[in-house]
């Protein structure tokens, strides 16, 4: 029975299977040079990240503006009309 197979048997397995280090992804460190494979990952870790924090930005300006428009957008027309006389 391969692993994954094994992997759909019970919920431990399944734990075993996805914590594994040695599953595969290492595969492609015994090609080649081992130093150019490691830059090679290290580069698109950089680019992940790079790509990750301009999202990050993104995501934090829009909940700071949602958060400090949130009040002027949710007051009553009453309100308004009052403050206005």
């Amino acid at each position: 029975m391969l692993i994954r197979e094994q992997a759909e048997t019970s919920l431990w397995a399944r734990i075993r299977y996805y914590c594994n280090p040695f599953d595969g992804r290492y595969e492609d460190l015994t090609r080649g040079s081992v130093a150019l494979n490691v830059a090679r990952d290290a580069a698109a870790g950089l680019v992940v990240a790079m790509v990750a924090t301009d999202f990050l930005k993104g995501v934090v300006s829009a909940l700071v503006l949602w958060l400090v428009l949130r009040p002027w957008l949710e007051r009553k027309p009453e309100a308004q009309e009052s403050q206005a006389a």
